[in-house]
Order: C-alpha cells, then structure tokens, then sequence
C-alpha cells in the first residue's frame, strides 16, 4: 500500500490532479509552460504514520524547498474546481529545517479540509462535501515578496475584458483576507493603465523567522503605489498568456521577489465574457 507520495513540478501531468488536487498540479503545468512559480513540490500522505518519512524523502529530494522558510498550501478534492474554496482552506507557513513543524503545518492543513467552514461552503453552494480522508497538499519554498496580490483578465463582476491588479507590499495576506483596501490598477485589453488608484496599506505582513509577522505600514509604504508600472505591464503580460493557455478568463495571485515575477496560482474567473 502507498503510504505517501511526492512529486516534482517536471513530472507532474493533468491526471495527477487525481491524487495531489488541481491546485496543485496547475502549479505543475504553469511550472513546465515556462511560468516562474516558487520551487516546490506536490504532497500526498495517505497513512498519517508515515508523515515523519515524508519529511525525510522532501528533505533529500527537494532541499532548495526545504531549507529555510516553505509554505503548505491546500490543494483539496474540488478546491478550484467546479468551486473555489477561496479562503476556506488553510495554507501553513514552517520551518523547513524541522520536522515537528513540518508535521504542525500538516496536522493544521488537514484539519481545515474537514471543518465546519468547509461544509458549511459546501452546503451553501449545492455542492457535496468533498473532504479530504488523506493529506493532498502543495509545498513550496517561502517568496519574501516586495509587493503581492492578485489580478483578474476580466471584470469578475462585469465580464468586461479589462484587466484589474489588486497590490500591497509584501505578503498579499491581508489583501486576500479582506483586511486592507489595496493598490488598484486597471488596464485596458491592450494593456494600456487605464486607472491607479492608492489604497489605504495601514498595515503588512513580511516573512521572518520561518514565520510570518504584521506590522504597521510606514507613512511611505501607506502612501505610495506599490507597484512599479513595469512590474504591472509584465504581470499583465503574464496574465494574458495564462489564459491564452488555458482558454478562459483567469483569476491569479502572484508576487514579485528581487524583480522577478512569480505566479501563485491561477483558477477561471466564474463570469460571462462581455
């Protein structure tokens, strides 16, 4: 019997979404489309007993994730499927270097796939409970992003084929909890800024010590826009070969870390294009 199962980005493919979630494997086929997307790798742990070997094969197979700050993101049965999960599962930030928080942020991803919240979407949408009974998870090394957010090809209240871009510094934890009103930028289908519009940043989230830490923004990280109008015109470049790729509006998280772009992840945009 298969206890768990790891899987790097390269030999990952569409079936695999079986098994890892296609969270996670969208990751993988970005990865292989030539997107740049944090080094990482697709987890599954069928018996919980063998958690700790887990951590000693991702360790030996993929030490530029491990080694340092990583982050356990969900990819559950259904999450960016037929329904989003947006904000429903859990994503752990740990210690790479030891395994009892390794283990922490497991326990902690497993639990969210069988919660109350869970259901609860679920119910609310007319959508059976698809919890998870094994680990299927996305582990990928910590960004320590200059800026984060998310960004859409169209509207996703209108359809209209103009892009919008959602920014704040650092980590994009309180933009996509809700909790801050963010950098806005929107953009023309031929890429043209057709509105920026300074958000109100009071506060941020930063990567240290294998964690992540808030804290009120400075006067000029409030102030300012926080991204560059060359860093908005290569995301949005990305963005429209990212759903040239997949042949539908997409919904995309991504961050910038020492000038490069990074994709987080990528799902359909749920409206009718106008």
């Amino acid at each position: 019997m298969e206890k768990f199962s790891l899987k790097a980005f390269s030999s990952a493919t569409q079936e695999d979404s079986i098994k890892f979630g296609w969270k996670a494997v969208r990751q993988a086929l970005l990865s292989k489309a030539g997107f740049r997307v944090p080094e990482g790798f697709l987890l599954y742990v069928k018996d919980w007993n063998s958690i700790g070997e887990a951590y000693t094969q991702a360790m030996a197979q993929f030490p530029e994730v491990m080694r340092g700050s990583a982050i356990m993101r969900s990819s559950a049965a259904g999450e960016d499927g037929t329904l989003t999960y947006a904000g429903v599962f859990d994503s752990e930030v740990f210690d790479g270097c030891l395994p009892e928080s390794f283990e922490r942020a497991a326990k902690k991803l497993l639990a969210s796939y069988a919660s109350e919240t869970a259901r609860l979407y679920a119910e609310r949408n007319a959508a059976a409970s698809e919890a998870n009974l094994h680990l299927t998870a996305l582990v990928q090394r910590m960004l320590q992003p200059s800026c984060s957010g998310v960004a859409y090809s169209h509207d996703p209240v209108t359809g209209l084929a103009h892009g919008i871009i959602e920014s704040t510094y650092g980590v994009n934890l309180l933009l996509t909890d809700g909790k801050i009103s963010p950098d806005y930028v929107q953009l023309d289908e031929h890429g043209e800024i057709l509105i920026k519009r300074t958000g109100k940043k009071q506060r941020l989230v930063q990567v240290e010590n294998g964690g992540l830490i808030e804290r009120p923004a400075t006067t000029a990280e409030a102030q300012a826009f926080s991204i560059s109008d060359g860093q908005i015109h290569k995301l949005w470049t990305a963005v429209r070969r990212i759903q040239a790729m997949t042949g539908t509006p997409q919904d995309i998280e991504w961050a910038f870390e020492n000038g490069r772009l990074y994709i987080l992840q990528n799902r359909e945009v749920p409206v009718t294009v106008g």
